[in-house]
């Protein structure tokens, strides 16, 4: 795999304390200042990686798909019994 930046790393974190706190609360109920509080960043910087609340939610979505993904593929072409 090959390095990545501070900024992959910053974005990883972000959703990853998005995720938290949208499970935890309720996407509705979590704003982009209550995520870049849980992060240790300033509103502003979460801005400079996502436009918005929604934009994480559909990152976060993405994610999660990717993730399915590529476990359905695994299972697929294992042999055997998943």
């Amino acid at each position: 795999m090959p390095p990545t930046s501070r900024a992959e790393d910053r974005r990883e974190q972000i959703l990853d304390e998005a995720m938290r706190l949208f499970l935890e609360h309720g996407v509705q109920n979590v704003s982009t200042r209550d995520i870049a509080r849980a992060v240790g960043i300033r509103q502003p910087s979460l801005y400079a990686h996502f436009n918005s609340r929604d934009d994480i939610a559909i990152k976060l979505s993405e994610r999660a798909f990717a993730q399915l993904s590529e476990r359905m593929s695994a299972a697929a072409s294992s042999t055997g019994t998943p």
